[in-house]
């Protein structure tokens, strides 16, 4: 048995060291560092993957680079291999999400370094130039077909593909009464469909929808929004405020803050009461210069949206699942009316835009997305790290180096000769 073990030490020890042996003489390839444009990393893609010979990578960024090629980089890095990355690419950010109105509107958000011109473009062309004042900048665009570019140089950001909304009809509750005809019809003509429920005496109101929307059931599978104009939706209150918290969007105008169902969802309290100032030229005719209440008290979760001057004109908060947005504002039909030419374009917009703050409007469910670079140098930072970071390599196993082979060659040899000294054989 011990001679059985000493041959076996000996034999592992000779076919270790003739693996060493081996390695010693073999040939040996040289690897190397590899530096490329950021515009060729795809034209190279299969040289890259075949070479066994890259130590590292190195990607000279001048420009923005292809989604398809950011994600090869990272999948190198992600496989050990050291990519690295220099140039200068400029903090720039955009997005784009559909506003929800009847007229395709979307809301294009920008981010660059304050005093740059933006060139902001859609797949047909040119949409604006802006000039970021404080690093940020919107644009509310009309018909946009994706997908949205911004950029300046050579540097270019794309925001992801625009949702498509679901949009059900509008509720108006009111009194009988100018306010309550031209918000219907301010809503129609932007394209809304709207159902009413009018106050015509105590008591009594009259329903209707327009093929739409339901008239009993006041939830969000039957609307996108409820607007209450006045007091005359005390007796729908409680439904409305269910509707709100389980998603819904809520307008407040006037004293419809004061229902005691509404009052709780309301951003803030009602204030002073402003008359409405004496119109001797249309042009004096506008939002401010009519009777409304001024908004006092914001709740502290109540965001502020506009002022006329120190006084809080409109408000917004969330309650539950839904929103609420509040304007004092109880004769805006004179601003339609009396105002100059384009006040009525005025009036109806700015009362779908209210509508649109707070809409319930579900995405249309997409397939598979196009990958964008909405955040180039961020996204950037997150696949490569930081310019000049390199990435921890994986360490080739080298025999010749390694100190647990040599060693237990050494203990294989001394065993074996340590057992036939000690059984006195030579």
């Amino acid at each position: 048995m011990t001679k059985l073990l000493e041959r076996t030490a000996r034999a592992l020890a000779l076919a270790m060291l003739a693996w060493l042996l081996w390695s010693a003489f073999r040939p040996v390839t040289r690897a190397r560092s590899t530096r490329v444009a950021v515009g060729d990393v795809s034209r190279r893609v299969s040289a890259l993957m075949r070479d066994g010979e890259i130590s590292s990578l190195h990607v000279d960024v001048d420009r923005t680079p292809a989604p398809a090629d950011l994600e090869l980089l990272a999948a190198l890095r992600r496989a050990a291999l050291p990519v690295t990355w220099s140039g200068i690419v400029e903090p720039l950010g955009i997005s784009a999400e559909r506003v929800a109105e009847p007229v395709a509107t979307t809301r294009i958000s920008v981010a660059a370094p304050a005093g740059s011109w933006l060139r902001v473009s859609d797949r047909l062309g040119t949409l604006d130039s802006v000039r970021p004042a404080h690093g940020n900048a919107q644009l509310l665009v009309e018909h946009v077909e994706s997908p949205v570019l911004a950029g300046f140089g050579r540097d270019t950001a794309t925001a992801a593909d625009i949702d498509s909304l679901i949009l059900r009809p509008v509720l108006v509750v009111g009194s009988a009464g100018w306010e309550t005809k031209f918000v219907v019809a301010a809503l129609e003509e932007r394209g809304w469909h709207v159902a009413t429920r009018i106050g015509v005496a105590p008591g009594a109101r009259v329903e209707q929808g327009n093929g739409k929307g339901s008239a009993t059931a006041i939830d969000t599978t039957h609307y996108a929004a409820v607007v209450a104009l006045d007091t005359s939706a005390t007796s729908l209150g409680d439904a409305i405020a269910r509707y709100v918290r389980s998603g819904g969007g809520l307008v407040l105008a006037g004293r419809s803050a004061t229902v005691p169902a509404l009052a709780p969802l309301a951003p803030a309290a009602l204030g002073a009461h402003r008359a409405a100032r004496p119109a001797l030229v249309a042009d004096s005719v506008t939002p401010r210069s009519l009777a409304r209440w001024a908004l006092a008290t914001p709740r502290s979760n109540a965001a502020a949206i506009a002022h006329y001057g120190a006084e809080l004109a409109v408000a917004a908060r969330v309650v539950g699942a839904g929103r609420v947005i509040q304007t004092g504002s109880e004769e805006s039909w004179r601003w339609r009316m009396e105002g100059v030419e384009g006040s009525a374009t005025a009036h109806r917009e700015w009362w779908s835009r209210l509508v649109a703050s707070v809409a319930y409007a579900p995405p249309v469910a997409r397939g598979a997305r196009v990958n964008r670079l909405a955040a180039p140098r961020a996204q950037i930072i997150d696949a490569l790290g930081l310019p000049g970071e390199r990435a921890r390599a994986s360490t080739a196993f080298d025999p010749l180096r390694s100190p647990v082979v040599i060693t237990l060659v050494f203990v294989l040899l001394l065993a074996e000769w340590a057992s036939r000294r000690l059984r006195g054989a030579r």
